[in-house]
């Protein structure tokens, strides 16, 4: 099969579709996208692994069974990226650092099973920042860092970096990430592609280092709101061996996608949702909320004291350094700070500085703060933010440690709140990523009203100047 370059599928579902009708392989697919993390690698440094001799021999036998008439469904034979604080057996799993370079699982990700007994075809694991350590999304001192494919002089969002920029790129056509306090809705939001942070509880943490146990989500990224609830459909369901995990019935999360949205109500938050804006991302906020209301949304103003007034990211930040302190802290103490990058060990600090009274007492008022948030959706559907306040940062900026880029993320991540992040517009050449936030359990509902978005526009359609097709 010579497939010209013009003739290879953008989304998983058109190459789902030509997998079945045999104009596609998944070994031609495969070896595809590893010729262009072959072609880009050097130029975005999106990977720190790559799975090739695994990839096609899974391609191969997904197009056997194919042949023979086992389908597993909508990722049979789909090229995927696995963020690299995820066990994939047999392959390092360094979380993007120095003193895991050589930690081999013997054991997948209970979320990496699921993918494979999907039929998902895994091309290798992602670049991320150290520990999954923010300030500067794509930032790594031991793998060197990962670039924006729309703008080689930009970062692409953190800590989930490799995988949105890999995606975003045509060199998978989707990929997991991470999500403490943004790091599947950054990429997402600064790659121009689609990322969900799903309900806390809905996709099983074993096998994925633990970061942080109050906070953190593993979700999908790809380049429509469709492949991302594909993705989703796989990953999310019950596991008796995490604590956390949630004993719901599984779901279709496509199940409401091109359902129009009329009469649904839209949430502004008052002093929350457009204070305090760049000019370029209050215009996309203001445009999006113009073709919301003209695909039938009603837009509603709400006061939620809990976002705009009593809660702030960096405080709720404090909860991820703990976290993140009690984690690492044998390690650390073990092989010594000059084995982790400068993020790392402000974060370290920061946890080390934060007091047990004052982490219990945080996790203790979200229950009360929660009775705010299961108000707030008696009356609307879904919140719309945008996904940073300042969207883009140069690859020579300064880390922001403080927390305060992540104001739309973090506090999401407090309640357990499954968020979308989409591609809004864009600022020149850059995009800006919006974020639509439903109640718990509500990925079904806003993944409809994201897709609702992207088919009236055309944002999710466009091509980064870095890219292999």
């Amino acid at each position: 099969m010579n497939e010209s370059i013009s003739d290879w599928p953008d989304t998983i579902a058109d190459a789902a579709a030509r997998l079945r009708d045999g104009t596609l392989t998944s070994a031609a697919l495969t070896r595809h996208c590893l010729d262009g993390i072959e072609a880009l690698q050097p130029q975005l440094n999106a990977f720190i692994t790559i799975t090739g001799d695994m990839a096609e021999r899974t391609a191969a036998a997904m197009d056997e069974e194919l042949k023979s008439g086992n389908d597993r469904g909508p990722l049979h034979g789909m090229s995927i990226v696995i963020k690299d604080d995820t066990n994939v057996a047999g392959y390092p799993a360094t979380v993007g650092s120095a003193i895991y370079r050589d930690r081999i699982p013997e054991e997948d990700a209970t979320v990496v099973k699921r993918l494979k007994d999907a039929g998902a075809v895994i091309l290798g694991k992602t670049n991320m920042n150290e520990f999954a350590a923010g300030g500067r999304g794509g930032f790594n001192p031991h793998h060197g860092d990962t670039r924006n494919p729309w703008s080689l002089d930009h970062e692409p969002g953190g800590s989930s970096s490799g995988t949105g920029a890999s995606v975003a790129a045509h060199l998978a056509l989707a990929g997991t990430g991470t999500d403490a306090g943004g790091s599947v809705r950054g990429p997402a939001a600064r790659c121009g592609i689609a990322g969900i942070r799903p309900t806390f509880g809905r996709v099983s943490k074993v096998g994925i280092y633990p970061r942080c146990w109050s906070f953190e989500a593993i979700g999908p990224l790809a380049r429509t709101v469709h492949d991302a609830a594909l993705m989703l459909n796989a990953m999310a369901g019950y596991d008796p061996a995490d604590p956390i995990s949630l004993n719901t019935p599984d779901e279709d999360f496509t199940r409401d996608l091109g359902q129009d949205i009329k009469g649904l109500k839209l949430g502004l938050i008052d002093n929350f949702s457009l204070e305090d804006l760049d000019a370029p991302i209050l215009a996309a906020m203001q445009d999006a909320i113009e073709t919301f209301k003209s695909l039938g949304a009603e837009i509603v103003d709400v006061d939620i004291p809990v976002f705009s007034n009593v809660l702030d990211a960096p405080s709720l930040a404090n909860i991820i350094f703990y976290e993140f302190n009690q984690a690492l802290r044998e390690d650390y103490d073990k092989f010594g700070a000059d084995m982790f990058g400068e993020i790392v060990q402000a974060d370290m600090k920061k946890g080390l500085a934060t007091t047990k009274e004052s982490y219990d007492q945080a996790i203790a008022e979200k229950a009360e703060h929660s009775k705010d948030i299961g108000k707030a959706f008696e009356t609307v559907d879904a919140y719309l933010t945008p996904s940073f306040a300042r969207m883009h940062m140069a690859l020579d900026d300064p880390p922001d440690l403080s927390g305060n880029h992540r104001r739309f993320n973090i506090p999401m991540s407090y309640f357990g709140l499954p968020s979308v992040s989409i591609n809004a517009g864009f600022d020149g050449t850059l995009p800006i990523g919006m974020q639509i936030v439903g109640d718990r359990l509500g990925e079904a509902k806003i993944l409809r009203i994201a897709k609702a978005f992207e088919d009236a526009t055309d944002f999710a359609n466009r091509r980064p100047p870095v890219d292999w097709t």
